[in-house]
C-alpha cells in the first residue's frame, strides 16, 4: 500500500490528491504532505518560469570547482559525483522548449 501511495497512478490503493495529477505510473519520495510541501505549491495553478528558476538556483549552488554537493547527506547528496550528475541532468531539462 505504501508503494502504491508513492506512485503517480490513481488506483483503489492510491486515492491521494497527487495520484492522478500526472498519472504516468512514476514515483515520488513519500505520500505524506508536510507543511513545507504545501508552501512549495503554486497559488491557483500560477505559471512559473521553472526552467529559468531552476537554472538560476543550480548556478547559485554550484561550487567554485564546478561541482555540486549538499551538506545534507540523507539521500547521498553530499557525494559530489551523484549531486553533480543530478544537477546536470536537471539542467538538461531546462533547455527552452522546441516550438513546433
Amino acid at each position: 500500500m505504501f508503494v502504491s501511495r508513492c506512485q503517480n497512478l490513481e488506483t483503489e490503493h492510491n486515492t491521494t490528491k497527487f495520484a492522478a495529477k500526472v498519472n504516468d505510473g512514476g514515483f515520488y519520495y513519500t505520500p505524506l504532505v508536510s507543511r513545507q510541501d504545501e508552501d512549495r505549491m503554486t497559488p491557483n495553478g500560477g505559471k512559473h518560469d521553472w526552467r529559468g528558476e531552476l537554472t538560476e538556483e543550480l548556478a547559485r549552488r554550484q561550487k567554485e570547482n564546478g561541482l555540486w554537493a549538499n551538506a545534507n547527506t540523507r539521500w547521498m547528496e553530499g557525494d559530489s559525483n551523484l549531486a553533480t550528475s543530478m544537477a546536470l541532468l536537471a539542467l538538461s531539462y531546462c533547455r527552452p522548449e522546441d516550438k513546433k
